[in-house]
């Protein structure tokens, strides 16, 4: 993880921007509960992250479906404004 880590860029300019990835194992009796953990991980950083991803051992996401999704979801915002 490390290793990833320190491999990642960010573009974003603020001193406070960065990429990390954080590995969190559970027990293997949690079985199908396991969907619900990350769940409080995600409410306890809330206003630490711009981007939660959550996926499983039999799913890949790479540095370049993060950026895909953003890109899009930038060019969506752009036509139908944002939230914020």
């Amino acid at each position: 993880i490390d290793l990833l880590n320190s491999r990642l860029k960010c573009t974003n300019p603020s001193p406070r921007a960065g990429f990390s990835v954080t590995v969190v194992l559970k027990t293997p009796t949690l079985r199908l509960f396991l969907v619900n953990c990350h769940r409080e991980l995600f409410y306890d950083r809330l206003e630490e992250y711009d981007l939660f991803i959550y996926t499983e051992d039999d799913i890949r996401v790479t540095p370049t479906t993060v950026a895909a999704y953003l890109y899009e979801t930038k060019r969506v915002q752009e036509l139908v404004g944002s939230e914020s």
